[in-house]
């Protein structure tokens, strides 16, 4: 479904003007535009929480969502700003050895390596990592002989959805299309509830639906790899 098709009348802001009952008057396109980014925010929060092992990323994403940056000898820190996504998750961190090679690294258990300050102190080839605010600490700091330092640190992450502007017309939602009413119905009900239109408890109920349907999905939809199913194991009095 594309953003707003007024030829055939078959977009997401014309679907929302027929939920509302509305026009582009009455319910503004700048309105429309912000609650449709909105509930695309929404919606990737839904399937982040519920995500498996095949990650989402936004469909009109021309890039992987990974990204680099320049490991410095013997600096030990790096800030997250300096990677250009905004980033919702992290994934986990890697570094390039000087052969070029990757090797992940291991979340850092501070209270098994207390006091910081003495951890790993001598330089090499960084195995873990920490997150203080927007700081990376890495353990231990690079040395220029163990590590790649053009583009030697690497993250992967989640990150938000590309958003709409109130001029798009022939764009589409990065989501699955099956999930494209979701956006619509989530966008329409805060006009529908600001103006007590009747429609707004069906369409809350609806919205409920579609909430639940995206977290199935999204728990299930690598169909060739199997989750751990955890017992329920009852309680005896």
């Amino acid at each position: 479904m594309v953003f707003n098709d007024t030829t055939t009348k078959t977009g997401i802001v014309q679907e929302i003007n027929d939920i509302c009952q509305s026009d582009d008057n009455s319910y503004p396109i700048e309105s429309k535009t912000r609650r449709v980014n909105s509930a695309m925010d929404r919606f990737f929060t839904l399937a982040f929480q519920a995500d498996g092992r095949w990650t989402l990323d936004d469909l009109n994403q021309s890039t992987v969502p990974i990204e680099t940056q320049a490991l410095v000898a013997s600096q030990q820190t790096y800030d997250i700003d300096d990677f250009t996504s905004e980033i919702i998750n992290v994934l986990g961190f890697t570094v390039l050895d000087n052969l070029g090679i990757e090797h992940q690294l291991t979340r850092l258990i501070r209270e098994n390596a207390l006091p910081l300050s003495e951890y790993k102190k001598t330089a090499g080839l960084p195995e873990e990592y920490d997150l203080i605010g927007k700081k990376i600490y890495l353990y231990p700091k690079p040395a220029s002989a163990n590590v790649t330092t053009i583009a030697g640190l690497k993250i992967y992450l989640n990150r938000p959805a590309t958003k709409f502007l109130y001029t798009d017309t022939t764009k589409v939602p990065g989501i699955p299309s099956i999930f494209h009413m979701y956006i619509c119905r989530l966008a329409s009900l805060p006009y529908l509830i600001d103006f007590q239109k009747p429609q707004k408890n069906d369409i809350a109920s609806l919205i409920n639906q579609d909430e639940k349907e995206i977290e199935q999905y999204f728990l299930n939809r690598e169909k060739g790899v199997r989750r751990n199913m955890t017992p329920n194991i009852e309680q005896t009095k």
